[in-house]
């Protein structure tokens, strides 16, 4: 994880014009992967569902997961294919896998487990050069969450991993909000 404070009032920041959010990101990216390496699954949230961040992580890091949007247009299985609305694909696959969700009753603090399940289909995104694969996994809210990982997942234990590491990334969010709040930032 990096934090860093920017101000989008900042001429620095503006000087960077219309790119600005995304050459900030690729610059801490780039310090990280400095000290770390591109080793492991790197987790990103919604802000990186886009052509350049999808082409990025799969130059720079061993394997991504990035949560999408549902309004994304994607080839299901070959480019061949008709595009598709990400979100109305995501009600086609057979949710056949189910995998214990692992969770903090926010009451009483104990953990606690819930069946979720979930499938994994391959698809495709106009201007990215490399295949995907759509992790839809269904959590008991409105709509499904939708992951996309640039490794075919081997087995369904893997693709669980990849669901509970992405969930558990949550707590990175819940830092930097309490830093937020308590610094008045």
């Amino acid at each position: 994880m990096s934090q860093e404070v920017f101000s989008t009032q900042d001429p620095a920041y503006q000087a960077l014009g219309e790119g600005a959010w995304t050459a900030t990101y690729q610059r801490a990216l780039e310090r990280v992967l400095a000290h770390v390496g591109p080793e492991g699954i790197w987790l990103m949230d919604r802000g990186f569902d886009d052509v350049f961040w999808l082409r990025w992580m799969h130059a720079n890091v061993e394997q991504s997961v990035i949560r999408v949007k549902s309004n994304r247009s994607v080839h299901p299985g070959t480019t061949q294919e008709k595009a598709i609305n990400i979100g109305q694909l995501a009600e086609t696959p057979d949710a056949r896998h189910t995998t214990q969700l692992r969770y903090v009753n926010k009451s009483n603090h104990v953990e606690k487990f819930r069946s979720i399940p979930f499938a994994w289909v391959p698809i495709w995104v106009k201007g990215v050069d490399h295949a995907l694969y759509l992790i839809v996994a269904h959590t008991g809210r409105k709509r499904p969450f939708l992951l996309v990982t640039d490794c075919r997942p081997a087995s369904t234990k893997e693709a669980e991993d990849l669901i509970q590491a992405y969930l558990e990334r949550w707590g990175s969010e819940e830092v930097t909000r309490a830093c937020k709040q308590l610094t008045g930032l």
